[in-house]
């Protein structure tokens, strides 16, 4: 709440969300939900070895070398782009 993250009133002791809020957090029809780029963003840490010779040497980076799940975290990631 503090952040901006979500809404509150902290006399009254309450939390919600904004429509805008509830579109990039919980609404998984909306284009602006962002929810699986934050899931899939930390599983590209062990693939960031490879990313970096990657783009020294215009390789590419099998989705083997992504954590566990990171080829679901990509395709819901680019999800949107079909609602669109």
């Amino acid at each position: 709440a503090a952040g901006g993250y979500i809404a509150c009133d902290a006399e009254a002791g309450r939390f919600w969300l904004t429509p805008e809020q509830a579109a990039v957090y919980v609404d998984v029809e909306n284009p602006a939900y962002a929810i699986p780029v934050l899931i899939w963003a930390p599983r590209l840490a062990g693939a960031l070895p490879a990313l970096a010779e990657a783009f020294r040497t215009g390789g590419g980076v099998p989705y083997e070398a992504y954590e566990p799940a990171g080829g679901d975290g990509t395709g819901n990631s680019n999800r949107v782009e079909f609602l669109t």
